[in-house]
């Protein structure tokens, strides 16, 4: 039971809304109250914040006569509040490596071909994610996933920008960068139960670490670097405010461009190339060739090479040239979760560089397994 103080703090935050408004009509700090409600939820979990599940706020509570059936329901909320301790643990961790909101980097060393793109795809990192090795043959979490998922990004910038020395980068994350859409461990349409991790905020801060590693690591080799983030069927919300804190950590940074769009279909223009970036679950990829040419049709006349990149399948699959444009899905750099391997699916992981020549298309193709 909560002692009489926390009760009373307890009972302020259902009156006023907020731990932030009960502080100020208690005439406290903020803090103290969090801290007082923490001590309460540790020997009464049922409370957490303020009475409801971590993460949400208490509304109200319906009575009505009991049946077998029936009972009192609390209704629940999304937490503003939680929100934004998500977004701060963000801001801190970019303050705590030194460097805060960026300020623009020295230039690539090298001298720099502008005839030619470097793609970096990346599918379905599935932060968050959390696997047993005797289930499913392979551990994985939080720590597992930063620590391949750069080591694996660095080899493939390494063998493919210092072989074609190419100006230009384009990174896409193509859907499904969280494993989870939130706190919630379910998909965000199908409400499938998922393998996930601790708190969502702890993916949060790895995932723009993680990126941020990723572009910095361009920054280095290229001239100039343009970021796509894509929603999954995994991350339809998450993927719009992590382009939104990328691009404000990259404000300053002249070289790189983030685009914060939350289209399901991305497309960029590079010479008399054009390329096209989706997660793939909305649509039968048959139909990608007529949405490029539909959609985007005075960029589809000035173009002759025409390719998309697809998520969500795990594995790669490639299709020729059908109606002017062809497209292939991706490997993952994820393993499998319980659901997955028990069902005997298996695909390789790895990351890919294409090197595009803007003239005469697609040139070479680099790719690194992902090891660990």
């Amino acid at each position: 039971m909560p002692t009489e103080i926390q009760q009373k703090y307890i009972d302020a935050v259902k009156e006023h809304g907020s731990k932030s408004a009960a502080a100020r009509a208690l005439g406290v700090d903020e803090s103290v109250v969090r801290r007082a409600i923490k001590r309460a939820a540790r020997h009464d979990p049922s409370l957490h914040a303020d009475g409801a599940p971590e993460g949400y706020l208490l509304k109200g509570v319906s009575t009505f006569t009991k049946t077998p059936s029936g009972g009192a329901w609390v209704k629940t909320a999304v937490d503003k509040e939680a929100m934004r301790e998500v977004l701060e643990a963000v801001v801190q961790d970019i303050a705590d490596s030194g460097r805060g909101l960026l300020e623009p980097l020295p230039p690539a060393a090298s001298v720099l071909a502008d005839d030619y793109l470097a793609v970096y795809p990346l599918p379905d990192p599935h932060l968050r994610l959390l696997t047993w090795k005797p289930e499913t043959g392979k551990n994985y979490d939080l720590k597992i996933a930063e620590r391949e998922i750069k080591a694996t990004f660095d080899g493939v910038v390494a063998t493919a920008a210092y072989s074609w020395h190419a100006e230009k980068a384009l990174l896409i994350s193509l859907g499904d960068f969280f494993h989870s859409d939130g706190e919630s461990p379910f998909t965000p349409a199908n409400k499938n139960i998922l393998d996930t991790e601790g708190r969502f905020g702890k993916a949060a801060v790895a995932g723009v670490r993680i990126l941020r590693h990723m572009i910095d690591r361009l920054l280095s080799v290229h001239q100039e670097v343009e970021v796509f983030l894509i929603a999954g069927n995994h991350d339809e919300n998450q993927a719009v405010w992590l382009s939104i804190v990328m691009a404000a950590v990259y404000e300053k940074e002249p070289r790189v461009t983030i685009h914060v769009n939350p289209a399901r279909f991305q497309r960029y223009e590079f010479g008399r190339c054009l390329i096209g970036a989706a997660h793939g679950h909305t649509i039968k990829l048959a139909r990608l060739p007529g949405v490029m040419a539909t959609d985007w049709a005075e960029q589809w006349g000035r173009t002759r090479h025409r390719h998309w990149y697809i998520g969500h399948q795990h594995h790669d699959e490639g299709h020729n040239e059908d109606m002017g444009a062809s497209w292939e899905t991706l490997r993952t750099t994820a393993p499998n979760d319980a659901w997955h391997a028990g069902r005997g699916y298996r695909a390789s992981r790895d990351l890919k560089c294409d090197i595009w020549h803007k003239e005469t298309g697609r040139k070479a193709r680099f790719i690194q397994e992902v090891t660990g």
